[in-house]
């Protein structure tokens, strides 16, 4: 795991900046699973990953990988699925009445 995807699932933004600024790779997929950064950060929880999946978006657009532009997409995709679901679990008990009638 390099110091970016570490950051990354951190969600820490100001030091994935700084890494990117200093060479860091964005499109390094050295790991067990063949994970990049932005693929990181989507997995970390979704109040951290948006400022870090849009800093690590843009350095892949300015380098022309739409492989990683589309998993951003799909990524986003998820997220609002995510808060959907929460949504939906948080008033159950209000749809299961709404269902009945």
């Amino acid at each position: 795991m390099t110091p970016l995807m570490h950051a990354a699932y951190k969600g820490k933004a100001d030091m994935c900046r700084l890494l990117l600024q200093h060479g860091a790779n964005v499109n390094c997929n050295q790991h067990e699973y063949g994970y990049t950064a932005l693929m990181f950060a989507g997995l970390s929880a979704l109040e951290k990953c948006h400022q870090v999946m849009d800093l690590l978006c843009e350095q892949c657009v300015k380098q022309q990988d739409m492989n990683e532009v589309l998993a951003m997409k799909m990524h986003y995709i998820s997220c609002v699925l995510q808060k959907c679901l929460a949504f939906l679990q948080k008033r159950d008990d209000k749809l299961d009445a709404l269902v009945k009638r």
